[in-house]
């Protein structure tokens, strides 16, 4: 068996979280902030400390409808030098959708598309982490 690796989460949803628990449960740890307040040091240094290999990030907010995932995605590319999954419910095929899909892209990152209650293999955010 490998050791687990650690995945960086910003999710807000407790039922998500929940699903990414159980489908990384014996691949890996996941430290999960349902806020997406990383400019604060002392939350810089609890992710530093953790030692994630990527991160997932919901772009949207579920409770104010806000999309803080973009800015998220460029702080942890910035800060932490880390692979980045996006996960989120906004990639579809509507021109919304398309145009989410793209910018996430845009920034290197590549996009897994969230659908509530359907779980997603492991493997879709390692594939798109790169490892």
């Amino acid at each position: 068996m490998t050791d687990k690796i650690n995945i960086l989460c910003f999710e807000d949803l407790a039922e998500h979280q929940q699903m990414l628990r159980e489908i990384f449960a014996d691949r890996a740890n996941i430290k999960f902030f349902d806020d997406w307040d990383i400019d604060d040091p002392a939350r810089v240094r609890e992710i530093t400390q953790f030692k994630p290999k990527f991160a997932i990030v919901d772009l949207l907010c579920a409770k104010t409808e806000d999309k803080p995932g973009y800015r998220v995605i460029r702080k942890i590319q910035e800060t932490f030098q880390l692979p980045v999954v996006a996960w989120s419910v906004l990639f579809n095929d509507s021109p919304d959708g398309i145009r989410a899909q793209s910018r996430v892209e845009g920034m290197g990152v590549k996009p897994v598309h969230k659908v509530p209650g359907i779980k997603p293999s492991p493997d879709r955010f390692l594939e798109a982490a790169g490892f």
